[in-house]
């Protein structure tokens, strides 16, 4: 439906214009009307109507001045004017202003039906011409879109000679310098194969694309990324004028946590090496696939720089007894036997060559990730998200053994709280304290002094056992019940929001419809 806006400062003007039965018969929507011309100004803004019924005189801002206004940034709405003066300096400044018609007060049905009639073609012919350039635009585009990536595709796999592959780029409008620094990122989903089973073929094309195109929007801020799909489920990125390392890094992980927010999936991220000269992307492309294969190993959800799997692919070197020994009481949960270990296997290290220090950090890194999935480890946030990130930034012996250090440490005091298994009857307890205090002010300290322990080891093993924090968990028991009293309709709404604990009805009613997605009133209307 078109939509239209009434304008007039008297209110038994604009009600006889909205009862009107010519929009229905029209088809066109009333979504606004004003009695001033600041207030109409300020609704056209938001509303954008089609057509107007404008009188021009208004307080304010009077009828011309604000179709000027309009007309400084609309050239399409369609104004129909409104009068109870036939003078012709209006009909002048009317048709200046491209109005569509000029109607004298008191308005005639009869007149008011042609005039809205003619800004209803005008409109449909607007939108008919408008949607048909918009068309061929969007298909010119999509045509050039697909051609450059196809020649990016060329490019990076060296299916083509590299200078028939720039010169078919620059055509599209992507100049790059053939002598200049560049990486490739390989960006895979996780899962893809079960992620896609049971869907239509529309909608994976559909879940590719948002891939794609959130992808391109997560990296536009950066210079001289050229984004392209190379498979389903894979997005590559060709880097230009990057150096440093820690630039694809921020690339990564900015592309990770968007993906992450918007399409809640996991992906993994292969990162190359930086190179020099474009007759050498073929190698950096083989990096960041062969780093992306390693998902299979140090599991999904990692950013992998090639840098910090080439000497475990490249070098087959045993570890050594003492490091063996290391995992072995890290997965035991032996956290301070791991303390002493890596004391004394420091000093070790700093003695060593950095080729080798590398060699051997590379490895126990890749044991540990292992060790880490297969403890399964939950509901922890880590300092080290990213070992194989955090580790490719090390370019010192020491710099290397304080990530080793505090990365063992914390993955060891994990596995060993995760052997503290909690005790049942006592998270029992708590939950059960919880819920037979509703209607008081729910304290941590309070539950941990009735239960004889401290509030921070309390809130530990509750998250622990339960997977949620004391208050999510207290918050969700709250709305349980609120839900639950809302179904006697006998209680009213204060009773209710007292019995749960909150004191002031208003602020109930707000945290309510932010947690459930409706008010208390319209969840009692709706499912009782």
């Amino acid at each position: 439906m078109l939509k239209a806006m009434i304008v007039d400062d008297e209110y038994y003007i604009r009600e006889g214009l909205k009862k009107s039965d010519l929009w229905n018969e029209l088809a066109i929507e009333v979504v606004g009307e004003a009695e001033d011309g600041t207030t109409a100004w300020a609704m056209f803004q938001v509303c954008q109507p089609d057509i107007l019924l404008l009188d021009i005189n208004i307080p304010e801002m009077n009828g011309i001045e604000l179709a000027r206004s309009i007309r400084n940034v609309n050239e399409d709405a369609q104004i129909i004017f409104l009068t109870g003066y036939d003078e012709f300096q209006w009909v002048k400044e009317a048709v200046a202003l491209q109005a569509s018609d000029y109607l004298l007060k008191p308005v005639v049905r009869e007149e008011l039906h042609k005039a809205l009639v003619k800004a209803n073609e005008r409109v449909k012919k607007w939108e008919d011409s408008n949607q048909y350039v918009e068309q061929l635009q969007r298909q010119v585009h999509n045509y050039s879109k697909a051609a450059h990536e196809q020649w990016l595709i060329d490019l990076v796999q060296q299916r083509s000679p590299l200078a028939h592959c720039l010169d078919q780029l620059a055509s599209s409008g992507i100049h790059l310098n053939p002598s200049g620094h560049y990486a490739v990122l390989c960006s895979d989903i996780d899962d893809f194969v079960s992620l896609i089973e049971g869907i239509t073929a529309k909608d994976r094309q559909l879940n590719q694309y948002a891939y794609r195109k959130i992808a391109e929007e997560a990296v536009e801020s950066y210079e001289q990324v050229n984004t392209f799909g190379e498979t389903p489920g894979r997005v590559v990125l060709l880097i230009g004028s990057v150096k440093d390392q820690s630039v694809l890094l921020d690339i990564a992980c900015r592309l990770r946590s968007v993906i992450s927010q918007y399409l809640k999936l996991s992906i993994s991220i292969g990162i190359s090496n930086p190179i020099q000269g474009l007759e050498h992307v073929y190698q950096a492309y083989h990096e960041a696939s062969s780093a992306i294969e390693y998902k299979a190993i140090v599991g999904g959800g990692q950013i992998i720089p090639y840098s910090s799997m080439a000497v475990t692919m490249t070098q087959n070197s045993r570890l050594l007894d003492k490091e063996l020994y290391l995992l072995s009481e890290m997965r035991a949960g032996n956290e301070v036997n791991v303390i002493n270990i890596l004391r004394e296997w420091s000093e070790n290290l700093r003695t060593m060559p950095w080729s080798d220090v590398k060699l051997v950090a590379s490895q126990l890194v890749m044991f540990v990730i292992r060790l880490f999935k297969e403890v399964k480890l939950k509901n922890q946030t880590f300092l080290h998200a990213n070992p194989l990130v955090d580790m490719s930034n090390c370019r010192t012996n020491d710099e290397m053994i304080r990530f080793l250090t505090s990365y063992f440490t914390e993955v060891g005091r994990a596995i060993h709280l995760s052997k503290e298994v909690p005790s049942y009857r006592m998270i029992e307890q708590a939950k059960e304290w919880i819920r037979e205090h509703l209607s008081e002010e729910l304290s941590l300290v309070n539950l941990a002094d009735y239960l004889n322990m401290s509030p921070k080891y309390l809130s530990n093993r509750f998250k622990q056992a339960t997977g949620e924090t004391f208050a999510d968990f207290s918050t969700q028991v709250r709305f349980d019940r609120a839900k639950e009293l809302l179904a006697d309709s006998s209680l009213r709404i204060l009773d209710v929001a007292t019995m749960v604990g909150f004191t002031d009805t208003n602020y109930f009613s707000m945290a309510f419809k932010k947690n459930i997605g409706i008010t208390p009133t319209e969840y009692r209307k709706r499912f009782l």
